[in-house]
């Protein structure tokens, strides 16, 4: 781990749901904050598995916040100019044989088909995760997921007929030992990323995709160092990110091995974490 001398610091990558967000909720505390972290200079960079079209506009109005990891590390994107940097995408055939795959097992989980534009998906498999979604995000944030999804009674043979290039899936199961085990299948059975979030989605994008690959692609294209770059995370799809940049910070909120990986902890979303951390490392 570094010595932390926060003049050196040069990214600060955030997480939205569970730590810049709370049950989709952004506090006012918190944006307060990061417009402040941004008149240091400092350059703030959104690293999230949502989709490109569900990144709250409170946010991209950022002064200086100009750049998203999006899927998980599969889109890159300059916010400002509207246009992907990379893009790495899961193969056609290979999406299809984990559909294929995930729909075989017993209580098939619900399966989301990701653009960083859309959500491709059936209204059963609405139906069934809408309760879910509940329990994680307020009924507006649900509604907001779902004015961005695109309901087809059968999204392989949608995808197929419009050509349509799929970045990543989720699949959110009953439980979540329904989702580890899930998790498990696919990885023995496919070369492929996964993570597990919010306890019962299973997420998968191409192999060596994660939100580390997609904040290596802007520290290359921006010029700035992974070992000089605070992240703040609490979930499986931020381990990657956590264990790539020199000033790891798990919520007070993250299980235990999230917070095991971390050079600090900030307290949980619910009390304004990412505001406090901050706000301590660059404020005072």
């Amino acid at each position: 781990m570094n010595t932390f001398d926060i003049s050196t610091i040069q990214a600060v990558a955030l997480d939205l749901d569970g730590t810049l967000l709370d049950r989709g909720v952004l506090y006012p505390e918190v944006l307060e904050t990061l417009e402040q972290v941004a008149t240091c200079g400092t350059r703030i960079i959104l690293a999230t598995g949502r989709i490109r079209g569900l990144l709250p506009d409170a946010l991209c109005a950022v002064p200086g916040l100009r750049y998203a990891v999006t899927l998980n590390g599969a889109c890159v994107s300059d916010l400002q100019d509207n246009r992907h940097i990379a893009r790495t995408s899961l193969d056609r055939t290979l999406v299809e044989e984990i559909a294929a795959f995930v729909a075989e097992g017993t209580a098939a989980p619900g399966a989301h088909f990701m653009t960083d534009d859309t959500i491709i998906l059936s209204p059963d498999t609405m139906r069934r995760t809408r309760a879910l979604h509940l329990r994680h995000f307020s009924p507006q944030a649900v509604d907001e997921f779902e004015q961005t999804c695109t309901f087809v009674t059968s999204p392989m043979a949608y995808i197929q007929a419009h050509n349509i290039t799929i970045d990543k899936l989720v699949f959110t199961c009953p439980s979540p030992e329904h989702a580890v085990r899930l998790l498990e299948q696919i990885d023995r059975n496919f070369d492929v990323e996964t993570a597990i979030m919010e306890g019962e989605n299973v997420e998968v994008t191409t192999s060596g995709i994660s939100k580390a690959s997609g904040l290596q692609t802007l520290a290359a294209h921006l010029d700035f160092s992974l070992e000089r770059t605070i992240a703040i995370g609490d979930s499986g799809n931020d381990v990657r990110m956590l264990e790539a940049v020199g000033y790891p910070i798990a919520m007070g909120n993250a299980p235990p091995e999230i917070q095991a990986l971390a050079w600090r902890v900030a307290p949980p979303v619910g009390e304004r974490g990412v505001a406090k951390v901050l706000g301590e490392l660059f404020l005072v």
